[in-house]
């Protein structure tokens, strides 16, 4: 066995799994796709099919409106705590402790949570019943399980920001500040410091990141299954799959899980190119 061949071998266990739990379901999912319940083959037709109807349009807008909004407000999230957390300063050790305590909480228990705060019988509710904002409970607008998606946004929001952040928080402190202090000197505003200097050197972490919250929001069923009553692409694939109404035609949500899984796909090439430095690359 050559030296390449040992190069690779710790691999095998992780490039195993790999192929057990996403190389095979995958192919599964997309041989499935192109056969109807019966086992007929009919190659793309069920895509055509999916593609030109009216739900696939609004499900498909309301999947990348929920990970568009939810990874953006964490990127703004993430870059202010991670700025004003960057400083030393007394209890900057309790701070940060606070600020990723929530990346250690599954995204159910944060999903539950918002049940709790936003819900027309939650907390924040009964505050504003108890000081006269609203008169009764039903004046509370329906943050979760309605039509709205605000209860959605925020829990992927409150859930990735720490998970940008600390990756942010990390570039910061190993990074010298001696560019941005000269800078200062020469009477460079903050904003423009901000700009030209702190952004571009916390974008690799920043991107690829929010490349990663992005394709699992585009992806995720708990959260929105239990905090609107909209369909996502994920929820959608699922409870159509499961109605007895759509029995005949259930594997029509192999369409919706394929495309899941091809936008997955590019999030994860993007997050490659964005983490891996161009001179490795090159090497590479």
């Amino acid at each position: 066995m050559d030296r390449k061949a040992y190069r690779l071998l710790p691999l095998a266990p992780a490039l195993a799994l790999f192929i057990i739990f996403f190389i095979i379901p995958s192919v599964d999912s997309i041989v499935s796709s192109m056969h109807t319940n019966d086992g007929t083959f009919v190659g793309l037709d069920q895509y055509v099919t999916v593609f030109s109807s009216p739900e696939f349009g609004t499900v498909f807008s309301n999947t990348l409106m929920v990970a568009i909004c939810s990874t953006t407000i964490a990127m703004i999230l993430s870059i202010v705590f991670s700025l004003a957390l960057r400083g030393t300063f007394i209890g900057k050790r309790m701070s940060l402790f606070v600020f990723q305590l929530n990346s250690a909480f599954p995204h159910m228990s944060v999903a539950i949570m918002m049940v709790f705060l936003l819900a027309t019988w939650g907390y924040i509710s009964t505050i504003c019943y108890n000081i006269g904002v609203i008169e009764n409970f039903f004046d509370f607008p329906k943050l979760v399980k309605g039509d709205s998606w605000i209860g959605t946004i925020i829990s992927f929001s409150w859930k990735f920001a720490p998970f940008i952040g600390l990756s942010i928080i990390s570039v910061l402190q190993s990074t010298s500040a001696e560019h941005e202090a000269q800078a200062a000197t020469l009477g460079v505003g903050p904003l423009k410091r901000f700009v030209h200097i702190t952004l571009p050197t916390i974008m690799p972490a920043l991107v690829s990141t929010s490349l990663i919250c992005f394709a699992y929001a585009f992806g995720s069923y708990e959260v929105p299954s239990m905090l609107s009553n909209n369909s996502t692409m994920a929820t959608y694939a699922y409870n159509r799959f499961n109605d007895p109404v759509y029995a005949d035609i259930s594997n029509q949500s192999y369409v919706y899980c394929n495309i899941i899984l091809l936008v997955s796909a590019i999030a994860s090439i993007l997050y490659l190119i964005v983490s891996i430095p161009k001179k490795k690359r090159v090497v590479n």
